[in-house]
């Protein structure tokens, strides 16, 4: 009984300490999460008049593919945005890396438009 016991708490121990591994890198992250949000903005503007059942399951197709785009699935996505949710320090890293890569978007289409 207590072999068992002590391998079960090892599995656990084991697995707490791979949930790092499982979380997404602020660095991909902030690409998948730029990609959700222009995703969202873009079917708020387009589908703004169809109904909201044919609006969400056009938003779950695109976010289907913005996963896949990024090799991830809902899940880990989900877990990760989570994790980040409840650790305030690395959620504000990644939403100021977040602001910072839409600043420089933004300058570099700024520079395209004026020349």
């Amino acid at each position: 009984m207590s072999k068992l016991f002590l391998l079960c708490c090892a599995i656990v121990f084991f697995c707490s300490c791979n949930r790092k591994e499982q979380i997404i890198a602020i660095p991909q992250m902030k690409l998948v999460m730029w990609d959700v949000i222009t995703a969202d903005e873009w079917m708020r503007k387009q589908f703004s008049a169809d109904t909201i059942i044919d609006s969400t399951k056009k938003n779950i197709a695109l976010y289907n593919k913005i996963f896949a785009l990024h090799k991830i699935t809902k899940e880990e996505y989900y877990n990760s945005y989570n994790y980040y949710k409840n650790h305030p320090n690395e959620m504000k890293t990644l939403l100021d890396s977040l602001a910072a890569f839409g600043t420089r978007k933004r300058d570099t289409l700024n520079n395209h438009i004026g020349k």
